[in-house]
This record gives C-alpha cells, sequence and structure tokens, in this order.
C-alpha cells in the first residue's frame, strides 16, 4: 500500500470512490476550488432531480455524508482534498456519489492540468522538439508528473475525444482543413480544442463546453468512465 501512495501514476483507482456508484456532476464552476468553496451552498437534490437515480422511485434517496479525495492543480501548483457528495438509495440500499467535471474518473489532475499541459507539449512540438520532455520542464518540481504521465493523459483525452466525435462533431464542426491523424495524438487533441473554442490559439479551459455538451447529450463522461458505465453489462 506503501509503493502505491508513493507512485506518481494518476491512472489508480481511488478505493474509497469504488464503494459507490459514481455519476458526474455536471457543475459552471470555475475550477475545483471554486466547486469546494461552494460545496456546503450546493443543492445537489435539485441537480439530480425527485427520482433516485440508483431505482428510479420518487424521494428514496438521501444526501450523507461526503467523502474527501485528492485534487491536484498545476497552473499554479495546488493539491488539496476535495469533497464529494454522496447519497443513499433507500431501497436498495446503494451509495451512490457525483464526480465534479473538473475531475476524470480514477484521476487526481485536473481536466484543465491535463488540457494545459498538453498545450505546452505542443508549442515544443512546432519547434520541432519530439516527446513530453520539455513541457515537464516548465511544471512544478513538486507536481511528480513525468513524460509518460503527460504521455497517458494525451491517450486519455485522445480517446475521449475519439469516442465522443460522432455527438461533438453536430455542436463543433471541423472547418474543412483540419485533418485527424489519431497517430498524432497531441496534434489531434489541439485541432479538437481549436473546433471547440473556436479559435486558432486554444487556452486550457477551451474543453469545458465539449464536457458539458457531450454530458447533456449522453449523460456520460467525455474523458474516463465512472464506475456506473465501467460496471455496466454490455
Amino acid at each position: 500500500m506503501g509503493r502505491i501512495r508513493s507512485t506518481p501514476i494518476d491512472l489508480l483507482p481511488n478505493l474509497q470512490q469504488d464503494i459507490n456508484i459514481q455519476y458526474q456532476f455536471d457543475n459552471t464552476y470555475t475550477d475545483i476550488w471554486e466547486y469546494k468553496d461552494a460545496f456546503s451552498s450546493i443543492n445537489f437534490k435539485k441537480k439530480i432531480g425527485k427520482k433516485c437515480i440508483i431505482c428510479g422511485k420518487e424521494d428514496c434517496y438521501t444526501q450523507i455524508e461526503e467523502y474527501y479525495r485528492y485534487a491536484i492543480d498545476l497552473f499554479p501548483f495546488k493539491k488539496e482534498r476535495v469533497p464529494v457528495a454522496r447519497f443513499l438509495c433507500r431501497k436498495t440500499g446503494a451509495t451512490f456519489s457525483l464526480l465534479p467535471n473538473q475531475l476524470i474518473p480514477y484521476c487526481q489532475y485536473t481536466v484543465d492540468s491535463m488540457v494545459g499541459t498538453l498545450l505546452k507539449v505542443y508549442k515544443f512540438q512546432q519547434t520541432g522538439q519530439a516527446g513530453y520532455h520539455g513541457a515537464g520542464l516548465e511544471l512544478d518540481a513538486d507536481c511528480l508528473v513525468t513524460p509518460y504521465l503527460i504521455q497517458t493523459w494525451a491517450a486519455l483525452l485522445l480517446h475521449g475525444f475519439l469516442r465522443g466525435h460522432h455527438v461533438l462533431h453536430t455542436k463543433f464542426p471541423f472547418s474543412v482543413s483540419q485533418k485527424l491523424d489519431p497517430r498524432k495524438a497531441v496534434q489531434t487533441i489541439y485541432i479538437y480544442l481549436q473546433s471547440i473554442s473556436c479559435v486558432d490559439s486554444p487556452n486550457r479551459r477551451s474543453v469545458i463546453p465539449a464536457i458539458r455538451y457531450h454530458f447533456h447529450q449522453t449523460k456520460k463522461c467525455l474523458f474516463g468512465k465512472t464506475s456506473c458505465e465501467r460496471n455496466r453489462s454490455p
């Protein structure tokens, strides 16, 4: 267990999360820290509605004590525990939680951190530098981000964009001059961000409209899968 805590890999499961059925919490907060500050005043029941997510029965679920998990931001570097709302289905006894959309399931680093870092990678690639090392050197030394970890982020975001393309392209169409090449992960991610933001130079928050639009259309995360999606039978 000690080795797991010291390993700087971001795709390890959070053991506390695994005892809940996890869903995405769609929100408009600027970042994870604004969400954290507002947590005690959020009306989660209004967001969920009267029907229980687990059993579908009205007035069945109740909010119970939240759990806490670490979130890591890189711009600037900040690591703190954030609360995650949790609820009990009275009929089944099962619990479910709402993960804010600033986070990707089973990842500690925020979406903002991943996108921001990959934009740095893209900048270096435009100067002819290959790999992810240059972008990593520009990050805070205490963040424990390695080139391999950045590569896993690129794969995670690329997979999400390609999986959600049939939904996203109706809202964020590409120009005829843009060509996707899944073999060039960072370049393809950049093209998606350009399409979403409608600007030539997207920023790390350009991805937010796509995350929210995809969720509204599918009720699923754009990047990664919550436990409710992982446990669903084929």
